[in-house]
């Protein structure tokens, strides 16, 4: 989170919209590409300190979504394969 505007140590000065819009876009091109991830929250340095709090929720809320459409593809791949054509 050391992009988000107002950290204090980062200088990208992100909007906490854009943050969750690169979020989305790299969540998006992982499962597209059924890459795995794994996320670990650190850094952020936000004043004050909710904002950077808020921004890695939405991160995370991200990634739980973008994880339940992998798994909504995963079963309805193994449910077609089940399926007699």
């Amino acid at each position: 989170m050391d992009v988000l505007a107002g950290d204090r140590l980062g200088r990208l000065q992100l909007s906490a919209p854009a943050v969750a819009e690169r979020d989305r876009r790299v969540l998006a091109a992982a499962l597209e590409r059924r890459i795995p991830l794994v996320l670990t929250m650190g850094g952020g340095y936000a004043e004050p300190i909710e904002l950077t709090v808020s921004a890695q929720l939405s991160t995370l809320t991200l990634a739980a979504q973008a994880h339940q459409r992998w798994r909504s593809g995963v079963a309805s791949a193994a449910q077609a394969k089940l399926t007699p054509a």
